[in-house]
């Protein structure tokens, strides 16, 4: 039916750049050009269809890009039919020739004779649950990385927080060594300090003791008889 439709009644081919007029029908614009270089010129604007013979005016012709793209799509249905047709026999390439990897037709069964052949659709179908467990096996690799990887995210974390902890262990341990030797050094400064000044106190001690020793010798001395010269 669509078929029907994009075949131009002139020259009975799928039409090229068509062109449509006002009862409906739709011609390719070279076909309609000739069609309308043919009619006779005392007919004036007002035409008449090919097909239908209903009158239309030359100004009310248009391109029917709609129609233009229906074509289109349908050549390409043909041209994909074309595809799985036997050229010589016309047949539907219905067999995959396992050993020539080539599809071909019945007829040419006797040439392939031996060969391993089987039908286009069991081919396809092969190939598409081959296709699937391939994607399958892509998404279990892909899960199997992706725990991997998450697995190996947390170990590196866990190896992260163990060695800050260790670090830090090491530093406060560090630390109390330091505040250790510091009170040590601050209470032997004290005990230094301290012994200074009780050796000061001494010092002075034994020097007015040796003053006042010194005081009283003298004094017997100045008392005895006088030296003489």
């Amino acid at each position: 039916m669509m078929k029907e439709m994009a075949t131009c009644s002139i020259c009975l081919n799928l039409m090229t750049e068509p062109v449509s007029i006002s009862c409906g029908h739709s011609y390719c614009q070279v076909c309609m050009e000739q069609y309308l270089s043919q009619v006779p010129r005392s007919q004036g604007q007002r035409m008449f269809c090919p097909l239908c013979q209903a009158s239309f005016h030359i100004d009310s012709i248009w391109s029917n890009k709609q129609l233009g793209n229906l074509i289109e799509l349908i050549k390409k249905m043909e041209d994909a039919e074309d595809e799985l047709v036997c050229e010589p026999h016309r047949q539907w390439l219905h067999l995959f020739c396992e050993e020539d990897s080539q599809l071909i037709c019945w007829c040419w069964g006797p040439q392939h004779q031996g060969h391993v052949t089987v039908l286009v659709e069991d081919v396809c179908r092969g190939y598409k649950d081959e296709r699937e467990a391939q994607r399958q096996k892509i998404k279990s690799d892909f899960e199997n990385l992706r725990t991997f990887l998450h697995e190996e995210e947390k170990s590196c974390l866990w190896r992260l927080e163990k060695e800050e902890g260790q670090i830090l262990s090491r530093l406060r341990e560090s630390e109390a060594n330091l505040q250790q030797k510091s009170d040590g050094l601050k209470s032997h400064i004290l005990e230094l300090e301290a012994k200074c000044q009780s050796s000061a106190q001494k010092v002075l001690e034994d020097v007015k003791g040796t003053l006042s020793s010194w005081r009283g010798s003298g004094s017997k001395y100045s008392s005895s008889s006088p030296i003489s010269v």
